[in-house]
């Protein structure tokens, strides 16, 4: 049996099974049980408690929380930071006042992190393949953390399968992809 919002009253039949209950949305949940009718009565907070959403990370050598914007609709919340590439970071998040992480590395192909517990002994280490702007959201009903990924341009396309060739000029080296030409640092020179 499963308990949704629209049909929060139910009446338990069999001895095997799990019952199953629908969030959507954080908060406080009352259980009542009624003898007389044999009925689960499953209240819903009307006014739910979305806990804040921070994160610590390698990016500020643990120095600093990065607080988290709440969506409109609380449903949600998200911080963009803005990362190097080609380094390994780690971080764990701040969910209300416990730490929760889990060992896992996020990367372009792999940028959700689910059920992350309560777990301060773990870290959550993300792979960064080029430099800019990555947007991490949390969404609190799956208690999932995805994370948004640049898009690749220039140097680092990884969707173009142009090689890219190195020169020396000058006593300086350059990489040529395609007809644009960029510094080591990936930046696109004259």
């Amino acid at each position: 049996v499963t308990v949704t919002r629209a049909s929060n009253t139910v009446k338990p039949t069999g001895t095997s099974g799990n019952m199953k209950l629908e969030i959507d949305m954080t908060g406080e949940y009352t259980f009542t049980w009624t003898y007389e009718t044999e009925t689960l009565e499953v209240t819903y907070s009307t006014a739910a408690i979305v806990p804040s959403v921070k994160m610590k990370g390698t990016w500020d050598a643990w120095a600093a929380d990065v607080n988290f914007v709440k969506a409109g609709d609380e449903k949600t919340a998200s911080v963009t930071k803005a990362l190097e590439a080609a380094t390994d970071y780690s971080f764990k998040m701040i969910i209300g006042d416990d730490w929760k992480s889990k060992d896992w590395n996020i990367n372009r192909d792999y940028n959700t992190v689910a059920n992350i517990i309560e777990n301060p002994e773990e870290n959550i280490n993300i792979n960064t393949d080029q430099a800019g702007d990555y947007t991490f959201t949390w969404t609190f009903a799956s208690n999932t953390l995805t994370v948004t990924f640049p898009t690749p341009t220039g140097i680092n396309d990884i969707e173009n399968g142009e090689k890219a060739v190195k020169e020396l000029r000058n006593g300086q080296l350059f990489i040529i992809k395609g007809e644009k030409t960029y510094n080591v640092l990936g930046q696109e020179v004259r």
